[in-house]
C-alpha cells in the first residue's frame, strides 16, 4: 500500500514536486557535459585581423561550453583588436559557434602625437602600414581631437572608393567645415559633415563630368549638394 503519507494530496503533491526538481537538476548538470563542448568555431569576415586571433580574443577554443558561453561578453572582448568594429556571435546547439566580425576600413591618416597614424571610417585609430592614395588628416586650427577625426573620416566613408582615392588631404576648419584638396589640385568646400552621402555623390558627379569634358576644375563647392558649384581652373 505504500508510506501512510503518500496516500495524502499533500504527500502527493510533494512528491511530484520532488520528482520535477531531480528533473530539473538533471537537465542542468547535463548541460556542463562535453555535449555541450564546441567542436567547430566559424569565424566569418575576418580579412585583416587573422581567425586564430579572433579566437583567442574570445577566448574560444574546442570543447567551449556552448550552452553557456556569454555571447555579448565574448564579443565585448573581440572587438578589443582596433580593426574589429563590430562582432556577434551566434549559438548553435549542441557543439556550434559562429563570429561574424566587421572590420574596420582605413579611409586617411593623421598625425597623432608624433606619429602616422591609419584612421578608420569612425575615427578609430589603427595600427599598420600606410599604403598610396590615402589622404592626410589635418586641423586648421591645430591639433585634430577625436571629434574632428571622427567627423571627416565620416565624409571621407561616404565617398566612393574612387573619388576617395583622388583626395589628398583633408582640412577641418575652426567652424567645423571640412575642405579637401584633390590630387589634381581642385579645392573642395565640403561645409560641415552633414548630407554627407549626398555630397560624396554630388562631388563625384561632378568629377565625371569635367572629366567627360575634358575641363580641369580649380574649385568646388557642395556645402549644399543639391546646388553644387565649380570654378573651372584659369
Amino acid at each position: 500500500m505504500g508510506p501512510e503519507w503518500l496516500r495524502t494530496r499533500g504527500g502527493r503533491r510533494a512528491l511530484v514536486l520532488a520528482a520535477a526538481v531531480a528533473l530539473t537538476g538533471a537537465a542542468v548538470g547535463s548541460t556542463y557535459t562535453p555535449l555541450f563542448g564546441a567542436r567547430e568555431i566559424r569565424v566569418v569576415g575576418a580579412r585583416r585581423v587573422s581567425e586564430d586571433r579572433i579566437r583567442q580574443l574570445g577566448g574560444l577554443t574546442l570543447g567551449t561550453n556552448v550552452f553557456h558561453l556569454d555571447l555579448d561578453r565574448t564579443a565585448s572582448a573581440i572587438t578589443a583588436d582596433p580593426w574589429i568594429a563590430e562582432a556577434r556571435l551566434e549559438r548553435h546547439l549542441p557543439g556550434r559557434i559562429v563570429v561574424r566580425v566587421r572590420e574596420r576600413v582605413p579611409v586617411a591618416w593623421a598625425l597623432v602625437d608624433g606619429a602616422r597614424r591609419l584612421v578608420g571610417e569612425d575615427g578609430a585609430l589603427l595600427p599598420g602600414r600606410i599604403g598610396p592614395s590615402v589622404p592626410e588628416l589635418r586641423s586648421v586650427g591645430g591639433v585634430l581631437d577625436p571629434a574632428e577625426r571622427a567627423a571627416v573620416a565620416g565624409a571621407l566613408a561616404a565617398m566612393s572608393g574612387r573619388t576617395r582615392r583622388a583626395v589628398d588631404t583633408a582640412f577641418v576648419e575652426p567652424d567645423g567645415e571640412l575642405v579637401f584638396t584633390m590630387a589634381d589640385g581642385a579645392t573642395v568646400r565640403y561645409g560641415l559633415p552633414t548630407e554627407v552621402e549626398a555630397k560624396g555623390r554630388a562631388l563625384e558627379a561632378i568629377r565625371r563630368w569635367a572629366a567627360q569634358r575634358g575641363t580641369a576644375l580649380q574649385a568646388i563647392d557642395v556645402a549644399v549638394p543639391s546646388a553644387p558649384t565649380v570654378r573651372p581652373a584659369d
